[in-house]
Protein backbone atom coordinates (compact mmCIF):
# COMPACT_ATOMS: atom_id res chain seq x y z
CA UNK A 1 0.00 0.00 0.00
CA UNK A 2 1.03 3.53 -0.98
CA UNK A 3 0.63 6.54 1.06
CA UNK A 4 0.02 10.00 -0.55
CA UNK A 5 1.07 12.95 0.48
CA UNK A 6 -1.92 15.49 0.70
CA UNK A 7 -0.69 19.15 -1.14
CA UNK A 8 -3.66 21.16 -0.23
CA UNK A 9 -1.88 22.53 3.38
CA UNK A 10 1.57 23.03 1.75
CA UNK A 11 0.34 26.13 -0.22
CA UNK A 12 -1.20 28.11 2.53
CA UNK A 13 1.79 27.38 4.89
CA UNK A 14 4.02 29.63 2.23
CA UNK A 15 0.83 32.69 2.74
CA UNK A 16 1.63 33.20 6.85
CA UNK A 17 2.68 36.15 8.34
CA UNK A 18 0.73 38.14 5.56
CA UNK A 19 -1.74 39.79 6.91
CA UNK A 20 0.15 41.58 9.55
CA UNK A 21 1.98 43.49 6.95
CA UNK A 22 -0.88 44.29 5.42
CA UNK A 23 -2.69 44.99 8.62
CA UNK A 24 0.25 47.79 8.97
CA UNK A 25 -0.04 49.20 5.95
CA UNK A 26 -3.81 49.89 6.31
CA UNK A 27 -3.35 51.36 9.60
CA UNK A 28 -0.57 53.85 8.21
CA UNK A 29 -2.99 54.63 5.87
CA UNK A 30 -5.60 55.27 8.53
CA UNK A 31 -3.40 57.43 10.82
CA UNK A 32 -1.98 59.31 7.56
CA UNK A 33 -5.37 60.28 5.94
CA UNK A 34 -7.37 60.77 9.32
CA UNK A 35 -4.21 63.35 9.78
CA UNK A 36 -5.29 65.15 6.70
CA UNK A 37 -8.62 65.56 7.67
CA UNK A 38 -7.97 66.51 11.78
CA UNK A 39 -4.72 68.47 11.38
CA UNK A 40 -5.98 70.50 8.09
CA UNK A 41 -9.15 71.20 10.58
CA UNK A 42 -6.30 72.58 12.91
CA UNK A 43 -4.59 74.22 10.17
CA UNK A 44 -8.22 76.05 8.73
CA UNK A 45 -9.04 77.24 12.37
CA UNK A 46 -5.49 78.51 12.40
CA UNK A 47 -6.07 80.30 9.78
CA UNK A 48 -9.30 82.02 10.92
CA UNK A 49 -7.45 83.30 13.77
CA UNK A 50 -5.22 84.37 11.98
CA UNK A 51 -7.13 86.55 9.42
CA UNK A 52 -9.61 87.89 12.42
CA UNK A 53 -6.28 89.30 14.38
CA UNK A 54 -5.48 90.38 10.91
CA UNK A 55 -8.50 92.30 9.97
CA UNK A 56 -8.60 93.64 13.21
CA UNK A 57 -4.84 94.98 13.53
CA UNK A 58 -5.46 96.68 10.56
CA UNK A 59 -8.62 98.29 11.61
CA UNK A 60 -6.67 99.79 14.62
CA UNK A 61 -4.04 100.60 12.81
CA UNK A 62 -5.76 102.65 10.24
CA UNK A 63 -7.35 104.29 13.34
CA UNK A 64 -4.09 105.34 14.57
CA UNK A 65 -3.72 106.72 10.99
CA UNK A 66 -6.96 109.01 11.09
CA UNK A 67 -6.37 109.63 14.13
CA UNK A 68 -2.60 111.64 12.55
CA UNK A 69 -4.25 112.98 9.92
CA UNK A 70 -7.08 114.79 11.93
CA UNK A 71 -5.13 116.20 14.96
CA UNK A 72 -1.67 115.92 13.35
CA UNK A 73 -0.32 113.74 16.42
CA UNK A 74 1.10 110.25 15.94
CA UNK A 75 4.20 108.55 14.77
CA UNK A 76 4.93 105.10 13.76
CA UNK A 77 4.83 104.35 17.60
CA UNK A 78 1.51 104.80 17.45
CA UNK A 79 0.64 103.25 15.00
CA UNK A 80 2.75 100.09 15.70
CA UNK A 81 1.83 99.72 19.55
CA UNK A 82 -1.67 99.64 18.15
CA UNK A 83 -1.82 97.37 16.18
CA UNK A 84 0.58 94.92 18.23
CA UNK A 85 -1.96 95.39 21.38
CA UNK A 86 -4.99 94.52 19.12
CA UNK A 87 -3.03 91.47 17.41
CA UNK A 88 -1.82 90.36 20.80
CA UNK A 89 -5.40 90.53 22.29
CA UNK A 90 -6.05 88.39 19.85
CA UNK A 91 -3.82 85.86 20.44
CA UNK A 92 -0.92 86.41 17.89
CA UNK A 93 2.31 86.73 20.09
CA UNK A 94 6.00 85.68 19.02
CA UNK A 95 6.63 83.82 22.04
CA UNK A 96 3.62 82.10 22.65
CA UNK A 97 2.78 78.43 21.90
CA UNK A 98 2.12 78.67 18.70
CA UNK A 99 5.05 81.17 16.56
CA UNK A 100 3.09 84.04 15.28
CA UNK A 101 4.24 86.71 13.56
CA UNK A 102 3.44 89.70 12.11
CA UNK A 103 4.09 93.01 9.37
CA UNK A 104 2.34 96.06 8.49
CA UNK A 105 3.19 98.66 5.31
CA UNK A 106 1.11 101.72 4.83
CA UNK A 107 -0.82 102.07 2.13
CA UNK A 108 -2.41 104.67 -0.06
CA UNK A 109 -5.65 103.44 -2.28
CA UNK A 110 -5.71 103.18 -6.01
CA UNK A 111 -7.92 103.04 -8.39
CA UNK A 112 -10.86 100.26 -8.09
CA UNK A 113 -10.64 98.25 -4.44
CA UNK A 114 -6.52 98.41 -5.03
CA UNK A 115 -3.68 99.90 -3.12
CA UNK A 116 -0.02 101.06 -3.17
CA UNK A 117 2.32 99.81 -0.23
CA UNK A 118 4.53 103.37 0.34
CA UNK A 119 6.41 101.81 3.60
CA UNK A 120 6.36 99.47 6.53
CA UNK A 121 5.19 100.32 10.15
CA UNK A 122 8.32 100.17 12.40
CA UNK A 123 8.46 101.13 16.25
CA UNK A 124 9.91 104.33 15.10
CA UNK A 125 9.82 107.13 12.51
CA UNK A 126 7.33 109.35 10.95
CA UNK A 127 3.84 108.35 9.84
CA UNK A 128 4.01 109.19 5.67
CA UNK A 129 1.76 112.59 5.00
CA UNK A 130 0.34 110.52 1.98
CA UNK A 131 -0.77 107.21 3.91
CA UNK A 132 -4.34 106.48 3.79
CA UNK A 133 -3.98 103.40 5.85
CA UNK A 134 -2.33 99.75 6.59
CA UNK A 135 -2.03 96.30 5.15
CA UNK A 136 -1.46 93.88 7.96
CA UNK A 137 0.67 90.34 7.23
CA UNK A 138 0.16 87.38 9.70
CA UNK A 139 2.25 84.25 9.57
CA UNK A 140 1.27 81.58 11.91
CA UNK A 141 2.46 77.89 12.29
CA UNK A 142 -0.38 75.35 14.28
CA UNK A 143 0.91 72.42 15.19
CA UNK A 144 -0.05 68.79 13.77
CA UNK A 145 -0.73 65.49 15.75
CA UNK A 146 -1.08 63.25 13.49
CA UNK A 147 0.88 64.24 10.29
CA UNK A 148 4.11 64.06 12.77
CA UNK A 149 3.31 60.44 11.50
CA UNK A 150 5.05 61.63 7.70
CA UNK A 151 7.55 64.10 9.65
CA UNK A 152 4.99 67.35 9.01
CA UNK A 153 5.06 69.00 12.31
CA UNK A 154 3.28 72.06 11.86
CA UNK A 155 1.49 74.33 8.88
CA UNK A 156 2.37 77.23 7.59
CA UNK A 157 -0.87 79.94 7.28
CA UNK A 158 -0.91 83.68 5.87
CA UNK A 159 -3.67 86.68 6.33
CA UNK A 160 -3.56 89.33 5.35
CA UNK A 161 -6.10 92.24 6.25
CA UNK A 162 -6.39 95.87 4.62
CA UNK A 163 -8.20 98.92 5.78
CA UNK A 164 -8.13 102.64 4.62
CA UNK A 165 -9.60 106.15 5.49
CA UNK A 166 -10.66 108.57 3.77
CA UNK A 167 -12.74 111.79 3.89
CA UNK A 168 -16.58 111.06 2.37
CA UNK A 169 -16.92 113.63 -0.43
CA UNK A 170 -20.38 112.46 -0.68
CA UNK A 171 -22.96 109.21 -1.03
CA UNK A 172 -24.12 107.87 -4.56
CA UNK A 173 -27.30 107.41 -4.74
CA UNK A 174 -28.74 104.28 -2.85
CA UNK A 175 -25.44 104.16 -0.92
CA UNK A 176 -25.78 102.67 2.48
CA UNK A 177 -23.10 103.57 5.15
CA UNK A 178 -21.79 101.09 7.19
CA UNK A 179 -22.62 102.63 10.85
CA UNK A 180 -21.04 100.92 14.08
CA UNK A 181 -21.15 101.73 17.92
CA UNK A 182 -19.60 100.80 20.33
CA UNK A 183 -21.80 99.85 23.02
CA UNK A 184 -19.30 99.83 25.97
CA UNK A 185 -18.89 103.29 25.65
CA UNK A 186 -22.08 106.03 27.14
CA UNK A 187 -22.69 108.80 24.42
CA UNK A 188 -22.76 112.22 25.96
CA UNK A 189 -26.03 113.42 26.70
CA UNK A 190 -26.06 116.18 23.99
CA UNK A 191 -25.17 113.68 21.55
CA UNK A 192 -27.58 111.01 22.00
Amino acid sequence: MTLRRSTRGSGRRGQRGQALPLFAGALVALLVGAGFVLDSGIAFVGRREAQNAADLGALSGTQAVAAFHMDGTGTSATVHAAIDATIRDNGCTPDGEEACVWTAEYVVPTTGYGTVAIGSVGQSGAIPVSAQGVTVNITRSPSTFFLRLIEQDDWNVTADATAITSRLEGVGEGVLLPLAFDPGRELAPGNR
